[in-house]
């Protein structure tokens, strides 16, 4: 993780502000590379980040064996529904 020594982490909202502001790292907020799929989540870190200044998250997660599952089970679902569903080859 890169950070700037002048950055400080506001301990409220888990953001480091400043953090990477004039670097090659910072983002812009009409991006579109960076957002999420779901516009819920972007307008939560718009509402957090001042991307101008350069601010960046901590985001921490857990994947388990399951999460993985579940989310195998759900794009496959999805694709069905599309019409894009692949056949699974059957086991020799």
């Amino acid at each position: 993780m890169y950070v700037l020594d002048d950055a400080y982490f506001d301990p409220v909202a888990f953001v480091f502000r400043g953090s990477v502001k004039e670097t090659v790292f910072q983002k812009k907020a009409e991006d579109r590379r960076y957002h999420h799929r779901k516009n819920g989540i972007n307008l939560f870190y718009q509402g957090l980040l001042d991307f101008e200044n350069g601010d960046e998250a901590l985001q921490i997660g857990h994947v388990s064996l399951l999460t993985g599952i579940r989310y195998q089970l759900r794009k496959r679902k999805h694709s069905q529904a599309l019409g894009n569903f692949e056949p699974v080859p059957e086991q020799v």
